[in-house]
């Protein structure tokens, strides 16, 4: 907050007009919340749990990006194809690694070697 208002945040604050500093409000509002959720969240459920559930707000940012800026957000298919992604690793993490070991063809001691923890 200080390093913005020493660079002329303040002043530049003051020139937007009263309907782009309601939705800078609100969206420092719901940034506040979203992050205290999360630490909340941390505590009482264990992080291959909640992480997971968080990569997933980047499919509900896309749907919201999609009706609220159409003019300004960029939907490619590399942005969709790396939302995918994310989604997809996101749900690889929740799996049990020995599991998705075996599925992917692993066997022996390679597997043994993959499956072992690192400390």
């Amino acid at each position: 907050g200080g390093l913005v208002i020493g660079l002329g945040g303040r002043s530049y604050m003051a020139t937007l007009d009263p309907k782009s500093g309601f939705w800078f409000l609100l969206s420092a509002v719901f940034v506040a919340f979203s992050q205290m959720f999360r630490y909340i969240a941390l505590t009482v459920a264990p992080v291959s749990v909640v992480v997971p559930i968080q990569r997933l707000s980047v499919v509900f940012r896309i749907l919201f990006n999609a009706v609220l800026n159409k003019e300004h957000e960029v939907f490619d298919v590399w942005v969709l194809a790396s939302i995918f992604l994310a989604v997809i690793g996101a749900g690889a993490l929740t799996m049990d690694s020995l599991w998705l070991l075996e599925m992917l063809g692993f066997s022996g001691p390679v597997l043994a070697a993959l499956a072992a923890p690192l400390f």
